[in-house]
């Protein structure tokens, strides 16, 4: 297993020339794994790599190319579409949904796969960067095209199940346990190695941050903000925890404000903040493209997550200098040391995540001491540009070492 998240940040060589994998990708669904993605690819670029970003035609209406900041989006497969008829039908609660997110996923990747075959001569390496199904097809391709394969696992737990919607499931299954891995933290890459992953195989390199030129000036020591993804919901983001902790909050100082932001449908947790008696003190703002304006006026950050890899939003908060109280899973742990640069609470525990927010809501020295040391760790090991330069670094000893 390797380390290369502390690479030396520095201009790239020309010609480099990488494949990203990706179903969903600017401007349509975007998650961790999205803007992740978006992040690298434009870090690159100022590298002088050429990254084409493969996704889903997720429209008849989508164009199928587009150059994004140094990037060129190719959007394939025909019958792509059908993908998101069989989400609008399981959201619905219609059925099949089966065939039509299978047909969607097929034509992308008969496309991806014809297209590589045009495209391989100029390529040094395809980077997938979901390890589901996506993650296989990476490494199948790449063995037929003589291209090294990178997977980045976005998830902790790795390896998410690969279910019957998905074609050829049985081989992506088999084929994602042999490309390199780009691991967030050192429990993914254990979990991947336990796995059957090859330890040779194995890269710790961290998500990303691009550091704003200032930091968070919140109006009151109260402001706590929590950036997630309602679509996942308590099994993963924890929002139940975080509305039980909020109400002992909220009772205990009526004046904290705690601001949701996400996409999805909260109108679930409304609904709960309503019947826990904190409603009035909890904003559900909804998805925001650009969440600069929350994290400047926020004076704390919380994530109660039970399960998630190295989260974007958490970096996002340490790079504006913000203190977070956040659940202790590995990937949180990759990023906060508890009482050093935030505070961290059993995953599940309402009373002791309520117990930190108002420790951090009532002292603004802890909360200046853990900020400024959040934003230091933030630019010393997250910055986007030395992530770009450790992957970079990684792109091009895979070539290397594929070369006769």
């Amino acid at each position: 297993m390797e380390r290369l998240c502390h690479a030396r940040v520095c201009g790239g060589q020309p010609g480099v020339r990488v494949a990203m994998l990706i179903w969903d990708y600017w401007p349509g669904r975007e998650g961790g794994a999205q803007r992740q993605c978006r992040k690298l690819t434009r870090a690159l670029a100022a590298l002088g790599v050429e990254c084409a970003v493969l996704t889903q035609r997720y429209s008849r209406r989508a164009p199928p190319t587009e150059d994004d900041a140094g990037a060129r989006i190719v959007r394939l497969g025909r019958l792509a579409p059908l993908f998101e008829i069989g989400l609008r039908w399981r959201a619905r609660g219609l059925k099949p949904t089966v065939p039509w997110l299978w047909l969607g996923r097929l034509s992308f990747a008969g496309a991806a796969a014809g297209w590589l075959r045009r495209e391989a001569p100029g390529l040094d390496a395809l980077h997938a960067h979901e390890s589901h199904w996506l993650g296989g097809f990476a490494a199948w391709l790449g063995a037929g095209a003589g291209l090294p394969a990178v997977c980045k696992e976005a998830t902790y737990p790795p390896l998410p199940r690969v279910g019957r919607d998905v074609p050829l499931a049985g081989r992506w299954r088999a084929w994602r346990l042999r490309p390199h891995f780009i691991a967030q933290h050192a429990a993914a890459a254990e979990a991947l190695a336990a796995a059957g992953v090859p330890r040779e195989r194995l890269h710790v390199i961290p998500n990303g941050v691009e550091l704003p030129a200032e930091t968070a000036r919140p109006r009151a020591g109260g402001e706590v903000l929590c950036v997630s993804n309602f679509r996942q919901g308590a099994a993963w983001k924890g929002f139940d925890v975080l509305l039980g902790a909020w109400a002992r909050v909220a009772r205990a100082r009526p004046e904290a404000r705690l601001t949701l932001l996400g996409a999805g449908d909260s109108a679930p947790w409304q609904a709960l903040a309503q019947r826990l008696g904190c409603v009035g003190s909890v904003r559900f703002a909804g998805f925001a493209p650009d969440p600069a304006a929350y994290y400047r006026q926020a004076a704390v950050f919380v994530l109660p997550s039970r399960i998630e890899g190295l989260s974007n939003a958490l970096l996002e908060a340490q790079s504006w200098g913000l203190p977070a109280v956040v659940s202790d899973i590995p990937g949180y742990g990759a990023a906060i040391r508890d009482g050093e640069n935030g505070l961290t609470t059993p995953a599940g525990d309402e009373a002791a995540l309520a117990a930190a927010l108002l420790r951090l809501i009532g002292d603004a020295n802890l909360r200046a001491r853990l900020g400024a040391a959040a934003r230091a760790r933030a630019a010393a090991e997250f910055d986007i540009r030395r992530v770009a330069a450790a992957t970079l670094a990684l792109y091009r000893r895979l070539a290397e070492e594929r070369r006769p």
